[in-house]
C-alpha cells in the first residue's frame, strides 16, 4: 500500500511505498481499460472499436447550436457485449452532453431518450441480462463512471426493441419512422435485421454490420439489393492483425455474362421442345424429349463469386488486392440514401 491514495491529478507522478520504493502511478487509457478488465465475452479491442467509430463518422452537434428543444443525437449498438466498443462509442459523444445542459433526473431504465436531458445518447442492446448487466458495470468502472450518462442499456431482442421504440415514440401511422443517426448491429444473423434498421435509421445515416464470416456481410448484399433497401454500401473491409485501418474487400451484385448465356440456352431449349411437341402433335403421336444435352452447368462458385439463381445476379466477393489474406471480423459500411424529391 502507498502513503496515500492518488487523484487522477497525481497521473504520472512518482510516490512512495510503504517500502521506500518508488513506483509510478498511472490512471489507465481506455485501451489499458477494456482489455485488462474481466471479461464473460470478448470485447472488441480498441485497434477495431477505434476504426468502427471512425467509419460511423460521428458528428455530435456544438453545443451553441442546440437548444433543449432539439432531438437529440441517437446511436444504436446491437450486442452489447463486454461493453468495450459502447465506451468508445460514448466517449465520441460525451461533449455534448457535458456542455452545460439543464439536466433533469436521469432514468437509466427510460426506453425514451427524448424525455432525457442527454443530447446525444447511445442505446445498447443486449439479448442476454447477464451480458449487458456486466457491460454495465464495465461502463460504470470507467474512471468513475465518466460516460455513464451517455449510455442506455436496453435488454431485449433487437426486433422487439425496434417494435417498442416506434410504439413509444408513437410512429405507427407516421410514413417516415427515423429516429437512429447510426446503426451498429454485432450479432448472430445481423442483417436479418436490416430491413427494421434502416426504417429507423435517418437519411445520411450509416449502417455497419460486424461480422465473423465475410458469407454475412454478401447475405445483407444480397437481402438489401432483393428488397430494394436505401442503402449505398460504401466499403467492406477485414479486420484482423496487421491491418491498419482495415483490408478493403470488393462485394457488388453483378448480372454475369454467363447467367444471360445460360438464359439463352435454356430459352432455345424451351423453344425445340415446344416446337418437337408441335411436331409430334401434328403426326398423330406423343413424343418424349430429352433436352440434358442442351442444359448449360453454372458454377455457383467461380471467381470468388456465388450465384443466386433466383434473381439472377452473381455476387462478387474477393479481396481487393486480390490475394488471400488471414485475419479477424468483417465489416460492412452503408448509408442511407437521401429520399429522391417528390415531382
Amino acid at each position: 500500500m502507498g502513503r496515500y491514495r492518488p487523484c487522477s491529478q497525481d497521473s504520472r507522478h512518482i510516490i512512495l511505498t510503504d517500502k521506500g520504493k518508488q513506483v509510478i502511478f498511472s490512471v489507465p487509457t481506455l485501451a489499458d481499460y477494456v482489455t485488462l478488465t474481466p471479461r464473460m465475452v470478448t470485447p472488441v479491442y480498441p485497434a477495431d472499436a477505434s476504426l468502427i467509430v471512425a467509419l460511423l463518422d460521428i458528428h455530435a452537434p456544438s453545443p451553441n447550436t442546440t437548444s433543449n428543444d432539439d432531438p437529440p443525437l441517437e446511436i444504436l449498438e446491437a450486442g452489447t457485449g463486454h461493453g468495450s466498443l459502447t465506451l468508445h462509442l460514448a466517449r465520441a459523444i460525451h461533449a455534448i452532453n457535458a456542455s452545460g445542459h439543464t439536466r433533469q433526473p436521469l432514468d437509466q431504465d427510460s426506453q425514451r431518450a427524448t424525455q432525457l436531458w442527454r443530447k446525444a445518447v447511445i442505446h445498447t442492446v443486449d439479448a442476454s441480462a447477464q451480458y449487458s448487466e456486466h457491460a454495465k458495470k464495465v461502463v460504470h468502472g470507467f474512471r468513475q463512471g465518466l460516460y455513464t450518462e451517455d449510455v442506455s442499456f436496453h435488454v431485449a431482442n433487437i426486433s422487439d426493441w425496434f417494435d417498442q421504440q416506434v410504439r413509444d415514440r408513437k410512429l405507427e401511422e407516421c410514413d417516415d419512422k427515423s429516429f437512429l443517426r447510426h446503426i451498429l448491429l454485432d450479432m448472430p444473423d445481423s442483417y436479418r435485421q436490416i430491413e427494421k434498421a434502416t426504417s429507423a435509421l435517418r437519411p445520411e445515416g450509416n449502417i455497419i454490420l460486424f461480422n465473423p464470416s465475410i458469407t454475412q456481410i454478401t447475405a445483407a448484399v444480397d437481402l438489401i439489393k432483393t428488397k430494394k433497401l436505401p442503402l449505398f454500401l460504401e466499403r467492406v473491409l477485414e479486420l484482423g492483425s496487421n491491418m491498419t485501418g482495415g483490408k478493403e474487400w470488393d462485394i457488388r451484385a453483378v448480372k454475369p455474362r454467363a447467367w444471360a448465356y445460360a438464359e439463352q440456352e435454356r430459352k432455345l431449349a424451351r423453344k425445340q421442345e415446344s416446337e418437337s411437341k408441335q411436331t409430334d402433335q401434328e403426326h398423330g403421336h406423343i413424343s418424349t424429349v430429352d433436352n440434358s444435352a442442351n442444359s448449360v452447368s453454372i458454377d455457383c462458385k467461380q471467381g470468388g463469386a456465388t450465384m443466386n439463381k433466383e434473381q439472377g445476379f452473381e455476387m462478387i466477393c474477393r479481396p481487393k488486392a486480390y490475394a488471400r489474406v488471414v485475419g479477424g471480423g468483417f465489416l460492412g459500411v452503408w448509408r442511407k440514401k437521401v429520399p429522391a424529391p417528390t415531382v
